[in-house]
């Protein structure tokens, strides 16, 4: 069944509609104006200045949670008070309020910065940038290597020059490590491994807002082993914290998070204009006071949830090609829904998304969207940076897919019949 499972990936769009050479030239393009552009702008405005502003955030929380009162990670004056070291690289006596955020994560967030924590910032973050680099490369090569050769690394440095994930190495969030449990839970659910998928699923909740449509997903199809592998890492995230932090971990996280639950209002580094979900898009194009805005996002957000409703109906069928296109429709729906969205969370839409352009899955149109959504997006970081113009973009593109994956799933064409995976 392998030599069955290699035909559909060289059937694939990736293998079967762009010339090598023409694959090879634009990833090439793609990296080297990525770096330029980099340089460009730490030349410019200084590391940490917005380059590796979370990095800073992520190494001050993890330096207080191996204090003595690690539960001063919920604190803004203890973090103030440690972001004073990262100064000098802001340009600055002391970082700005932009500068300054909430840490609202389970203890072990903390412990993926503490290797970096006791190198200089400089050095730290770059070899965070390295480490990272190649976990996301991992991953992509994974996912690609089916292709072949030069035509695979060609379509790796592509995936590895993805907007979103070129957003979480800039800033320095953790989102490699996520997109690597995310891989490894989505191979385990296509080979049939429920609870092991669940396990690597469970890491999710490092950020809370990525796994809960995924956990609904499993529930709705009565997945019960990958519910209960998520409900094991995640209480062993919960229960670490705990251990650390003490009981009044509990309380101290839900009061950060309620902080952080304005429409507008909130500390200056949430950037909820930037943000590629409901809230961003209403807080970009309306006037609405605080609590309307909530009520109207809170809707919206209802409604997109609903069309899993739709995009999942009938039987589960995890080595079926349209499995990869529900995954898609599935994150689509978390980054549109979830109250906080930057762009760099919309990184995990490459190990789904990769899965289905290589395999060459039907439909034709909605592989050329991924493609277009892919460069659009990519054109307009280069053009306009990581603002709110670059948002409405991506907002509009992942809604655009999301709607054409529900028109297909509604009314489209039967799929080819399933393969084995991996």
């Amino acid at each position: 069944m392998q030599g069955v499972h290699d035909k559909e990936f060289a059937n694939g769009l990736l293998a079967r509609r762009m010339p090598l050479g023409n694959l090879v030239i634009f990833a090439v393009l793609v990296i080297s104006i990525w770096i330029w552009l980099n340089y460009l702008y730490v030349k410019q405005n200084g590391v940490f200045h917005a380059c590796g502003i979370d990095y800073a955030l992520f190494i001050t929380g993890s330096r207080l949670i191996h204090s003595d009162h690690p539960i001063d990670v919920f604190d803004r004056d203890a973090i103030v008070q440690e972001l004073r070291g990262f100064a000098t690289y802001y340009g600055k006596t002391e970082p700005g309020d932009d500068q300054i955020g909430p840490l609202p994560y389970p203890v072990p967030m903390f412990w993926l910065y503490t290797p970096f924590s006791y190198l200089d910032p400089i050095r730290g973050f770059k070899f965070w940038v390295v480490v990272n680099l190649l976990i996301a490369g991992f991953v992509v090569w994974r996912l690609c290597q089916p292709l072949g050769g030069l035509r695979a690394i060609a379509a790796a440095c592509l995936a590895l020059g993805f907007a979103p994930m070129t957003a979480a190495i800039f800033f320095g969030q953790p989102v490699a490590v996520l997109l690597l449990a995310f891989y490894l839970a989505y191979r385990s659910l296509q080979r049939g491994k429920d609870f092991q998928a669940g396990l690597f699923a469970g890491l999710l909740f490092l950020k809370v807002q990525y796994p809960m449509v995924l956990l609904l997903v499993l529930a709705l199809h009565r997945r019960w082993q990958a519910v209960a592998g998520m409900a094991v890492t995640g209480s062993v995230l919960l229960f670490t914290s705990l251990i650390v932090c003490g009981l009044r971990w509990i309380p101290a996280y839900l009061d950060l998070v309620q902080s952080m639950s304005g429409f507008r209002e909130g500390a200056s580094i949430l950037w909820p204009t930037s943000m590629i979900n409901w809230r961003g898009f209403l807080v970009r194009h309306t006037q609405l006071n605080e609590e309307l805005g909530k009520v109207i996002t809170t809707g919206l957000s209802l409604v997109t949830l609903a069309s899993l409703l739709l995009i999942w109906r009938g039987p589960w069928q995890a080595t079926s090609p349209r499995f990869s296109l529900r995954m898609v429709a599935s994150l689509l729906v978390t980054i549109l829904s979830a109250y906080h969205s930057h762009i760099h969370g919309a990184a995990l839409l490459l190990v789904p998304a990769l899965d289905f352009l290589v395999t060459g899955a039907p439909p034709r149109l909605i592989r050329y969207l991924f493609i277009g959504g892919y460069i659009v997006t990519l054109f307009m970081v280069w053009a306009t940076g990581w603002g709110a113009t670059t948002a409405v973009v991506v907002h509009t593109a992942m809604l655009t897919c999301l709607l054409a994956i529900l028109y297909w799933e509604v009314l489209g064409q039967p799929t080819k019949p399933a393969y084995n995976t991996r």
